[in-house]
């Protein structure tokens, strides 16, 4: 709702506006990604990458739904930027530090797979010796995360209508007996999850189209899906050992 809030001051309870907003913001997101390659590969290859995600069916969607997977793209692709000034620099100045920290702490709030991203710059700044600045953004995360549950649960609270916070779930026995330990929900969660989405992780970059947004697949549809189907499995094979191999390169240019 905060997100839609400034063309719905101009145009109140208008979907067309709150769409045209969302799209704007992934717009905004590809320009971003666009200039993150830029700095690191070189025009044709950032050409290229930028393409490859501009037509991503799954693209389209989330940039024409009025939700926050849009302005979730393009405050993470800022923060790749930042954080590879941050990282460069033996002392970044406030004009860089202070728009890092605010945009870290903003995207922590838009959605909670933000922490895993979270973790990995905390990481990624502790292994290049700035810890100052990773425990810095680990109190701008925390204090603006305690300030918007506030907001929710304290100051505005939730209206009958409104969607329970996602918080509310986290601590809940949903795959073991309520008197069971947090770690082994924890535990079941992870399994459960890896059994029912871990192959389709690999496969995110082949499927043509979230097959529930389709009442009858037409004919390029199916050509694309067959020929597409397993490049999923070439992608789990391969995803591990060339991920390590890329932390090895990261490592020695370092």
């Amino acid at each position: 709702a905060v997100l839609l809030s400034p063309p719905m001051v101009v145009f109140p309870m208008s979907m067309y506006a709150a769409k045209t907003w969302t799209l704007l913001w992934g717009v905004c997101a590809l320009v971003l990604f666009h200039i993150w390659l830029l700095r690191m590969l070189g025009t044709v290859p950032a050409l290229f990458g930028t393409l490859v995600l501009a037509v991503n069916p799954l693209m389209l969607v989330i940039s024409t739904e009025a939700l926050s997977e849009a302005p979730f793209l393009a405050f993470a692709f800022f923060i790749f930027i930042l954080f590879d000034r941050v990282v460069e620099s033996s002392d970044p100045p406030q004009g860089l530090i202070v728009p890092f920290l605010v945009c870290v702490s903003l995207i922590a709030v838009l959605r909670e797979v933000a922490i895993t991203l979270l973790g990995a710059l905390f990481v990624a700044l502790i292994i290049r010796k700035k810890a100052k600045y990773a425990f810095l953004m680990l109190s701008c995360v925390a204090g603006m995360y305690a300030v918007w549950m506030l907001r929710n649960l304290v100051w505005v609270g939730e209206t009958p209508s409104a969607q329970s916070s996602n918080v509310n779930f986290i601590f809940q026995h949903a795959l073991t007996s309520p008197d069971a330990p947090l770690h082994e929900e924890f535990l079941a969660r992870i399994r459960s999850n890896a059994s029912g989405f871990g192959i389709q992780l690999a496969g995110m970059l082949f499927y043509p189209f979230p097959p529930n947004l389709i009442v009858e697949p037409g004919g390029l549809f199916r050509t694309l899906a067959n020929n597409l189907v397993w490049g999923k499995y070439l992608i789990a094979g391969l995803g591990i050992p060339l991920g390590v191999f890329g932390i090895v390169l990261d490592f020695r240019k370092s």
